[in-house]
């Protein structure tokens, strides 16, 4: 039978466990922010989660600020609120530097900003060892990918012409 947990989870254990129904909370208050149904992924190194859309429990600042974080420099950037308890728990990237292209558009929750509360069994939770890639892991690979294509592209167009240039004449022979 199916049951709901509340459980604290460590950034790894939410990305993990990202493809199971659960809902992210505010931390202080409880609201909901979102669910993992919108999960676009997550940064380790900021401990942060992203997600494609929150819920309305979640206030935007109208402010757009430039980052002076030397991490996110060049960047603008919105600050997100519990609507609750104000409690600061994100970014919302609206520009951004090539580096953090995989942010922009994207709700940016710190994970110590939230819990979560996963429904499902415990014993699928326990023995789900599928490995999920990142969100940035997969653009930047598939960005790269695109550039390999076009630049294959560009080098057969090139070949096709040397060749056409360097065919003997048959009148020389």
């Amino acid at each position: 039978m199916a049951q709901a947990s509340y459980i604290t989870m460590t950034l790894q254990e939410m990305e993990e466990q990202s493809n199971l129904p659960s809902v992210l909370m505010c931390a202080k208050c409880w609201r909901p922010l979102g669910d993992t149904e919108d999960w676009a992924g997550c940064n380790f190194e900021d401990n942060i989660i992203l997600l494609k859309a929150v819920t309305n429990h979640v206030v935007i600042s109208q402010k757009k600020l430039a980052s002076t974080i030397p991490k996110d420099c060049g960047s603008t950037l919105q600050h997100l609120y519990c609507k609750g308890c104000r409690l600061p728990i994100g970014k919302l990237y609206t520009s951004a530097p090539y580096h953090l292209n995989y942010k922009r558009n994207l709700y940016s929750l710190k994970v110590n900003a939230i819990k979560c509360y996963s429904f499902g069994r415990e014993e699928k939770q326990a023995t789900n060892t599928e490995v999920v890639e990142t969100l940035m892991t997969f653009n930047v690979l598939e960005k790269e990918l695109k550039k390999c294509k076009q630049i294959l592209g560009f080098l057969q167009r090139d070949v096709a012409k040397l060749e056409e240039n360097c065919e003997p004449d048959s009148s020389e022979q």
